[in-house]
């Protein structure tokens, strides 16, 4: 289960390509689609099927289901082109949301876990 999860985590265009910032932002998707569905995304032959984020957990809002959708697009166009798109997405629904930390927190805890290097398991 622990590989199929990892499997499930890869970006459909790595079956032709070297990882790349894009591939990243697609296996963030697949952690965020877990977290706040409590499922897995499922691998098809021609890449992932899921389920709107929204319909299995009415309380996500419309701009996190968009933002998971768009990190889990198999068209690489289609998917926010930096992890600082994605980061200020967040510190928007935060604060639209009016809760949690303050913005120059939560900017002060990303840009530190940023400089830390994370070494994905193969």
């Amino acid at each position: 289960p622990q590989q199929n999860n990892n499997a499930q985590r890869h970006a459909p265009e790595l079956k032709t390509t070297l990882p790349s910032i894009e591939s990243d932002l697609y296996a963030l998707g697949t952690i965020f689609y877990e977290l706040f569905t409590d499922r897995t995304t499922q691998l098809e032959a021609d890449g992932v099927s899921i389920i709107s984020p929204r319909r299995i957990n009415s309380q996500l809002s419309p701009s996190i289901d968009l933002l998971i959708s768009q990190l889990l697009s198999a068209d690489v166009e289609c998917r926010p082109n930096s992890s600082y798109s994605v980061q200020m997405q967040l510190l928007a629904e935060l604060e639209a949301l009016r809760c949690g930390p303050s913005r120059a927190t939560i900017s002060a805890w990303i840009n530190m876990r940023s400089t830390a290097k994370i070494v994905a398991a193969a």
